[in-house]
């Protein structure tokens, strides 16, 4: 005799045995062998791995039926073992508690695309080790008063982990005798980084991307008032040029070599 679990309700992603249902669908009732879901009908697929329309089973062409056909009864039973018709109905008809697991369930399907992503982010965000310190005492724009844009040194690290390659702020300043200020950890897409650091951030105390002005608007309103209240400059064309870039950059690693293709074009 098979044994059966009910659990709580689950749900999986709508492509499922070689069709798109367009959003996710209920899980019934699943085994090592054969999976029973509720979308556009309540359908039974053979677990495969290319599954298409042959595997598909019939149980029922509604999804909230008043009870279960004869035959779809029948099939239920002859997929999952005797009773199982029974156990299915009841986890249908129960809310919450609706998914049946029939002699350990098997491998759970996909789940839907959303909740998947969620799990993947809160798992990504559990064990990244991106962060940025909050700097005190920097100096501050003299129209506005906001803090400066420090003028900071990227540090990249390369693809390849090393054997002492750094996971925390306090691993990064041992590379360097400026103050680390920020981390970045490895993107979602690299799992098997997930944790140890990509880049990180460093700045010497002093620099700023401009030492007087947040931005260029700041810069304006603060010569407007100056031209009113004091003499004029000579017209004699010097200006100050602002450096807009923000950061240098340095490599822990050793670049991959310059390679060229037979046309000549650089890869």
């Amino acid at each position: 005799m098979p044994t059966f679990q009910t659990i709580k309700t689950e749900y999986a992603n709508g492509h499922q045995g070689g069709a798109d249902y367009g959003s996710r669908v209920r899980i019934l009732m699943r085994s090592p062998t054969h999976f029973m879901f509720v979308a556009r009908g309540i359908r039974i697929y053979k677990r495969a791995t290319r599954m298409s329309y042959t595997d598909h089973i019939y149980v029922s062409h509604d999804t909230r039926p008043s009870e279960l056909p004869a035959e779809g009864r029948k099939n239920i039973d002859k997929a999952f073992g005797v009773g199982a018709a029974d156990i299915a109905w009841t986890a249908l008809t129960q809310k919450g508690k609706g998914t049946v697991l029939v002699d350990g369930g098997g491998v759970a399907l996909p789940l839907p695309h959303a909740v998947q992503v969620a799990n993947n982010e809160a798992a990504y965000d559990a064990v990244s080790p991106t962060m940025r310190i909050s700097l005190e005492g920097i100096d501050c724009c003299k129209q506005c008063g906001t803090p400066l844009r420090p003028k900071t040194v990227i540090h990249h690290l390369g693809n390849k982990l090393k054997d002492d390659h750094p996971k925390t702020i306090e691993e990064c300043q041992r590379l360097t005798n400026n103050r680390v200020i920020a981390i970045t950890g490895y993107s979602r897409n690299y799992t098997e980084k997930w944790g140890y650091v990509d880049w990180f951030e460093t700045w010497d105390g002093d620099g700023y991307v401009d030492p007087d002005f947040c931005d260029e608007k700041c810069a304006a309103h603060y010569g407007r008032r100056a031209a009113r209240g004091l003499d004029l400059l000579p017209a004699d064309g010097t200006v100050i040029h602002r450096d807009l870039r923000g950061h240098s950059n340095v490599n822990h690693y050793e670049p991959d070599p310059v390679r060229f293709t037979e046309s000549g074009l650089r890869y």
